[in-house]
């Protein structure tokens, strides 16, 4: 069930990225979303009538306890593809990067893959000074 749970991104954080790959998850996801909603509401109108909710995106995933899990995998995407397009702006190569960041080019790619979920925040900020950004953290 993680293996899918990573497939599966959260709508509202995908469309805030520019990643192209990350809205075609996401199509994938919410055609998933409508595939179980159809299924759920057939079954309804083969019971009694009943005035129909419509569950949103978040609720789906909140409900089935994966929520919180694709909303990390598509955050550590997100951060994996701004990092790569700072990287062509700046023109650096993935050796030059670790280089900067005084880090493996290993470390590197593990940081770039977006499914690999361990990810420090001190390798964040390395990846992020060696691109001229500054990383930000915060609560909402």
């Amino acid at each position: 069930m993680r293996g899918r749970a990573r497939m599966i991104m959260t709508r509202q954080a995908l469309w805030r990225s520019n990643s192209r790959i990350a809205r075609s998850s996401a199509l994938r996801a919410r055609a998933i979303f409508d595939t179980f909603q159809s299924v759920k509401s057939a079954a309804k109108k083969r019971r009694k009538a009943r005035t129909a909710r419509r569950e949103s995106f978040d609720e789906f995933l909140a409900r089935d306890g994966l929520l919180a899990e694709t909303e990390d995998a598509a955050i550590k995407e997100i951060i994996a593809n701004q990092i790569k397009v700072a990287m062509d702006k700046k023109g650096l190569r993935k050796t030059a990067m670790a280089a900067r960041m005084k880090t493996s080019r290993r470390q590197l790619d593990r940081l770039l893959d977006p499914d690999n979920p361990s990810v420090t925040l001190a390798t964040l900020r390395r990846a992020a000074s060696a691109v001229g950004r500054n990383l930000r953290v915060e609560l909402e």
